[in-house]
């Protein structure tokens, strides 16, 4: 596959601005307790953390929207949040970059997903999920569609962010692509769980090595079977394409038609991989909606990603900081 030329890559980030992104699904808060460790528990055979810091930052579909944020222009986020601190948090976080939190729901049955990630001398030593992933309440349904239905029309594409936390229910994504479909918008998902059919008849679904295993019920895909496993989640969700991200071995994309394109990972020093999978499917969509190829795409969203790997947490790639990757990293 031939690299397009950076010219071109910047001209399609320059485009970005103006494009409106609708976002659709798990809005979490992630926590990072950072501290120095000089000593085991007299109670338990574990090491006892000193808490120097405690950072948070929008987790979830709340990141992807945080990413399109800093590197695009105009987001809509639309999720379910608790009666909570954490919904205060995140929202909080999500204006201060200019996110549009209107389509935020409060359903007090279920808290805000927070995440809490203990790391010491940048070792990673447990996290912590406070949740509750039942699937919405039909009237919570309801309200979210009455939201995000006319939103779609405004919008120039559309991101499902799926993290399996019960906001994505069938009956939501089924709407939401038929509805899209009508208006000749473009539904990317970014899915979880095991039932991909309630994302039938979207353009792109974007799974990660694992969840392509989780979705075909089959174990120890590689490379090699890459192709005819994306064939058969093409076909089983009647996409138009599905773009697999592959860590350290990058992305590979496979068309409806037939072709087939494999992206290798960028040569970077890798800090921490949290978030990469949201930047990746955001700045593709992203691109989509700037009037980039499929290869484009493919390219701007890898340098995107060598940004935040580069970084420390769930990270963001600004749009100074991805002209400055399209121009100076390398791929493998």
């Amino acid at each position: 596959m031939k690299k397009p030329q950076k010219e071109r890559l910047e001209r399609i980030v320059k485009q970005f601005v103006g494009k409106k992104v609708l976002i659709i699904g798990d809005v979490m808060l992630d926590e990072y307790v950072f501290g120095t460790t000089s000593r085991l528990s007299p109670e338990a055979p574990i090491p006892i953390v000193d808490v120097e810091k405690t950072v948070h930052v929008p987790g979830g579909a709340a990141n992807a929207a945080f990413n399109l944020r800093s590197i695009g222009d105009e987001t809509f986020l639309v999720g379910v949040v608790g009666k909570d601190e954490q919904a205060q948090q995140v929202k909080a976080l999500l204006e201060e970059k200019g996110v549009k939190t209107d389509g935020l729901f409060v359903d007090p049955s279920r808290p805000t997903t927070l995440k809490s990630r203990i790391i010491s001398q940048n070792q990673h030593i447990v996290r912590i999920d406070r949740e509750k992933k039942h699937p919405l309440s039909k009237e919570m349904e309801k309200k979210l569609l009455r939201f995000v239905l006319p939103q779609i029309a405004k919008s120039d594409i559309v991101l499902i962010s799926d993290y399996d936390k019960g906001v994505v229910t069938s009956g939501l994504a089924q709407t939401v692509i038929a509805t899209a479909k009508k208006k000749g918008k473009k539904v990317l998902v970014d899915p979880k769980g095991v039932d991909f059919s309630k994302y039938r008849g979207c353009f792109m679904v974007t799974p990660n090595l694992k969840e392509l295993e989780i979705a075909l019920r089959m174990e120890k895909l590689d490379i090699k079977t890459l192709p005819q496993s994306a064939k058969m989640l093409l076909v089983h969700v009647n996409a138009d394409a599905v773009l697999v991200t592959l860590s350290k071995h990058g992305m590979a994309l496979l068309e409806k038609n037939g072709r087939y394109i494999h992206l290798p990972a960028p040569n970077v020093r890798v800090v921490d991989i949290s978030g990469a999978g949201d930047t990746a499917i955001a700045t593709f969509a992203l691109a989509l909606a700037a009037g980039a190829d499929f290869e484009e795409a493919m390219f701007i969203s890898t340098f995107a990603c060598a940004v935040v790997i580069g970084k420390p947490g769930t990270a963001t790639c600004s749009r100074e900081e991805l002209y400055r990757s399209i121009r100076e990293t390398a791929l493998e």
